[in-house]
């Protein structure tokens, strides 16, 4: 594969996996936080979560296609 391949890869497997969990947050953040506090207040309660989401699929997804770590293949 070549690395313009595991580079288009990496990014569509990050963005699936950022999604799906982003979709089940905020799902979770509709049904259960905002019948109990405003829509502001669920929304800072959930955003910790999805940073943390997205700070952990940003570490595994580039060792998983073996892109190096230099700033070309990471910013693609």
């Amino acid at each position: 594969m070549s690395r313009l391949a595991r580079v288009l890869w990496a990014g569509a497997s990050y963005f699936a996996l950022v999604f799906v969990l982003a979709f089940a947050l905020g799902a979770a953040r509709t049904l259960l936080l905002e019948p109990h506090m405003s829509k502001l207040a669920a929304t800072a309660v959930e955003a910790p979560f999805l940073l943390m989401v997205m700070i952990a699929a940003a570490r595994w997804v580039p060792p998983r296609f073996h892109l190096a770590g230099d700033g070309a293949a990471l910013w693609a």
